[in-house]
């Protein structure tokens, strides 16, 4: 593969524009303002992708630089004779010759790249901003103890991931850890990324404890001993917190939509053992779960014709 044929030297070369998009993408981290992705209707020279690609690396943000290169070469698909194919926008190689181009035909760039160069290469890119700020977080134990009644439940997040300011705080990516089967006396411990594709209920499967030092000690305990699981826990921080929780939508008397709110109490709760220690199971979650194994129960049977 060769570069497209008709090209434009200086269409390929990056703008002030270019540089001071780049530097302030760098600077908060939106990458999704830069016009680097190579759509449709920029075919088949991709020249505004080709400059913020050249900008990224000329201001020594190896991260976006890498991230365009790779989408760059690994392409789109195309039905190329009735088989559908992936075509890269530009090859290894063809990479290498427009970069070699913006070093032959610096003169026309390096007046609005000295504007941007030193603050540039200087500022640290978001992508390490944000992992030195997700790993401080890691291991941390929020407490948000309000003195509600309510029984405390953790909340756990990952600080494997996130794409927030990176001159924020990092919050993380909340994490779900239920209930599962119960063995010899114990109940198994689930972590779930996400409630999608579930029958885990964020309220019923949630464990609940009495005091903040229960909470700890089954905090203490969460790791790959104790729960037998793919996903990594080491980089988690929690929150304990006795705040009620969100629980639906109604509409009230004058047509609005309002959020429910579930307030778990002690006396709707009994005390179980699992893997990770002692806990609190809301007495509902027994009859809920009884209705999903009746509906399983029920789909395998009219699945068979019975």
């Amino acid at each position: 593969m060769a570069l497209p044929s008709n090209y434009d030297i200086k269409q390929y070369l990056p703008t002030e524009q270019d540089f001071a998009n780049v530097f302030a993408a760098k600077q908060n981290g939106h990458t999704g303002t830069l016009n680097w992705y190579p759509y449709e209707n920029y075919a088949p020279y991709y020249y505004p992708t080709i400059r913020i690609y050249l900008a990224a690396i000329l201001l020594k943000w190896k991260e976006l630089g890498k991230q365009i290169e790779n989408k760059l070469i690994k392409g789109r698909y195309e039905w190329i004779n009735g088989d559908k194919q992936l075509i890269p926008y530009y090859t290894a190689r063809d990479l290498a010759t427009i970069r070699s181009i913006a070093i032959q035909y610096k003169r026309y760039y390096l007046s609005s790249y000295m504007k941007y160069r030193d603050k540039g290469q200087e500022l640290e890119s978001p992508e390490k901003l944000r992992q030195a700020a997700r790993d401080a977080r890691k291991g941390e134990i929020d407490v948000k103890i309000k003195g509600t009644s309510n029984l405390l439940r953790i909340i756990p997040y990952s600080m494997k991931y996130g794409d927030a300011d990176p001159n924020k705080k990092q919050v993380g990516n909340k994490m779900y850890l239920f209930f599962s089967k119960e063995n010899g006396g114990k109940y198994k411990l689930s972590i779930k990324m996400s409630l999608y594709g579930t029958d885990y209920n964020q309220i019923l499967d949630a464990p609940y404890f009495a005091t903040e030092q229960e909470a700890r000690d089954f905090i203490a305990n969460i790791d790959h001993n104790h729960i037998n699981t793919k996903v990594t826990v080491e980089d988690w921080r929690y929150v304990i917190t006795d705040q009620r929780i969100e629980d639906g939508m109604t509409i009230d008397a004058n047509g609005n939509y309002v959020k429910n709110y579930y307030n778990p109490k002690l006396s709707d709760a009994r005390k179980v053992d699992t893997d990770c220690g002692p806990a609190y199971m809301l007495n509902e979650r027994d009859n809920y779960w009884d209705k999903i194994y009746k509906n399983r129960a029920a789909r395998k049977a009219k699945a068979k014709g019975i």
